[in-house]
């Protein structure tokens, strides 16, 4: 696996920039709907799941070593049922909840998130994470040098560039037009390089429209 932490999945570097040096995180039903989406592109690089236009079939149902993603792989299955029919992305993605949080506890348990619980008037309890500075700092460099076009993209860091552009996190960070531009056109598929396999580009596609066509449904919470 490329990228800037190799024991980081996609989802949970999505998440890890996801937070705000104040403890809080970016806002909205992208957060859940993007962390769902890192896992999704995280099952692709892994080669245990195709997307076929907006739905998902799975490949390869050998362990992965992650709880999540093997159980999320067995979820896939089932639903394909005897048939092995495809999973509608769209549909899933609207409905796949908790994706945000879980990931959260993984970062907190690898010590790149720390807690910190409050009590306000002594009974109201609030929750505040703080990403671990060179950790966040390292993917943020990441993704801006991609975002400028000082490196060219790979399979992981086109998933990552084209999800958190489709999400709206890297308007968020503060990136310039011209930047935002460039992830943008690998959301589309474009200008994604030779490093970037063929089965990678279908995939940075399909991910980043299906997570706007979902992320503009009525009711899709955070």
């Amino acid at each position: 696996m490329t990228g800037t932490n190799p024991t980081l999945t996609l989802p949970d570097e999505l998440v890890l920039l996801l937070h705000k040096e104040d403890g809080a995180h970016y806002p909205g039903p992208s957060v859940t709907v993007a962390t769902g989406a890192a896992r999704v592109g995280e099952l692709v690089l892994r080669s245990r799941v195709a997307l076929e236009g907006r739905k998902l079939r799975v490949t390869d149902q050998s362990p992965t070593g992650l709880a999540w993603a093997d159980a999320l792989l067995a979820e896939f299955a089932k639903r394909s049922g005897d048939e092995g029919k495809p999973v509608d992305l769209s549909w899933w993605l609207s409905f796949e909840l908790g994706t945000f949080s879980d990931h959260r506890d993984v970062l907190v348990e690898n010590g790149l998130l720390r807690k910190e619980t409050k009590k306000f008037l002594g009974l109201l309890k609030s929750s505040h994470f703080y990403p671990d500075e060179v950790a966040r700092e390292a993917a943020l460099t990441e993704l801006t040098a991609l975002a400028r076009g000082q490196r060219e993209p790979d399979n992981r860091t086109a998933l990552l560039g084209s999800i958190a552009h489709a999400s709206g996190l890297d308007k968020s960070l503060g990136f310039t037009d011209a930047e935002r531009d460039r992830l943008d056109a690998l959301a589309k598929g474009e200008n994604l390089g030779g490093l970037v396999e063929s089965t990678v580009k279908e995939a940075v596609e399909l991910i980043a429209t299906t997570m706007v066509m979902v992320t503009t449904l009525p009711g899709t919470g955070e």
